[in-house]
Order: C-alpha cells, then structure tokens, then sequence
C-alpha cells in the first residue's frame, strides 16, 4: 500500500510546539534542497534555478505518537543533521528502544534558524512495548 508522505509526516510550524514519542527503525539520508516552498531531492540542473549549489541533508524517521489514539500512531518525522546528532547521542545515552523523547520546536521571531531540542520523556513499559512493536513501519524510502 503506498503511502502519501503529507498523511504521516509530522510538522512543527509554531515555536514551543512539541510531539512526544518513541523513534523506531532505521533512518533514512536523503539529499535535497529548498524550492521556496518545500523541499524536494537534490538535482543540480533543478536546484540552480533556485540558486542553490549544495544540497542539504533530510533524515526521515519512523516515530511512534502514544497519544494518537484513533488512526495510526506511527508517523515519519524529518529532521536536519544537528538534530539528528543529538538523537544519536540519546539512541547512545538513553537508548530510544528504552525511552519515550519529547521533541520541541525552537525560534526567535525573525529569525529562519529554527532548532529542535531532544530529550527523555519517560521509559517505554513492557505494554506500550509491545504495542510499538506490532505497528508496521512506513517504508521511509517510497514514501510519496
């Protein structure tokens, strides 16, 4: 079954919004680039009529929402590389077999850096275990 990136990706807009869950599976690296409204997969011809040179990184994870209680609750969240190395340093630290991660967005008004911030929320108990682990990942690499 294919499955529309639009329905599963999770998307922060607003400062302070936050998502709590449990990230699943393996990554997936991709290398794209910003049209003025979305990005879209790196292609040099493309990408210079926007004028951009270099392409920028996007990793896709599949990440369990708890508290999404009616539909399904594995959603795909897209983050950039330094966000990435901190989840890492939790995968390393906590374990995110272990623990559930609260996610916030982070911006000053005016300001295009925005930043998310990833810490431990609470530990994974044996229920909510097996209920993440009989939730089908999406397939990162097809998603449309």
């Amino acid at each position: 079954m294919e499955v529309e990136k639009k329905d599963v990706l999770l998307q922060f807009v607003k400062d302070g919004e936050k998502v709590v869950g449990a990230f699943c599976g393996e990554p997936h690296v991709r290398e794209v680039f910003w049209n003025g409204r979305f990005h879209e997969i790196f292609d040099p011809e493309k990408a210079a009529q926007y004028k951009v040179t270099k392409p920028a990184l996007k990793i896709s994870l599949n990440f369990y929402v708890p508290a999404i209680k009616v539909g399904n609750p594995m959603k795909v969240i897209e983050v950039g590389p330094a966000c990435f190395k901190d989840i890492s340093k939790c995968r390393d630290k906590y374990g995110t077999d272990k623990w559930l991660f609260e996610i916030v967005r982070h911006e000053k008004k005016r300001d295009k850096r925005t930043f998310y911030s990833v810490l431990p929320e609470e530990k994974i108990d044996d229920e909510l275990r097996a209920k993440i682990a009989n939730t089908p990942l999406h397939d990162l690499g097809n998603l449309k």
